[in-house]
């Protein structure tokens, strides 16, 4: 039976008694299985400051980005600075890339829903359900991809006709 690769969270096994968990008659070795994942599940969550450390070495300056969602002019970073479209843009970045892991980009990070919001800001229907607050922080999170990475989110969002 081939070990569990280094780049891989779960062996092959755990996965697939993750995955067909129901059907396992054995209780204990379900309960085992299910306390290794969340054991390596928790250390995975441990190595995220190590992540964050990297990518502030590897994306010169990467900052988390707070505030509220609803007041997109009032985003800072951490060290409490006005976040500007980079800011904004690598944080967009990172969210879609990593489907949105909160605890690495803080859970207070507003770029998070702002992204999913753009999603929905794409779609002319959709955009008029929108407050003018959602509205704000949807076209805040599109023009700093715009500006930084000339990525227009409207265009990626497109609902296909």
């Amino acid at each position: 039976m081939p070990g569990q690769k280094r780049n891989e969270l779960l062996t092959g096994t755990e996965r697939e008694r993750l995955i067909n968990r129901r059907d396992m008659g054995d209780a204990k070795k379900r309960a085992a299985n299910d306390s290794r994942a969340k054991k390596k599940l928790a250390a995975w969550a441990d190595n995220l400051r190590d992540v964050e450390l990297i990518l502030e070495i590897r994306v010169k300056n990467f900052r988390r980005v707070s505030g509220d969602i609803n007041d997109p002019v009032s985003w800072q970073t951490s060290p409490g600075r006005p976040a500007n479209d980079l800011d904004i843009a690598r944080s967009a970045l990172l969210a879609t890339v990593l489907g949105g892991v909160g605890q690495f980009l803080g859970a207070d990070n507003p770029v998070i829903r702002a992204v999913k919001l753009s999603k929905i800001y794409a779609d002319p229907v959709l955009r008029e359900r929108m407050s003018e607050e959602e509205k704000q922080s949807a076209e805040r999170c599109i023009n700093a991809m715009k500006d930084v990475y000339d990525v227009d989110l409207e265009d990626v969002y497109a609902p296909v006709t």
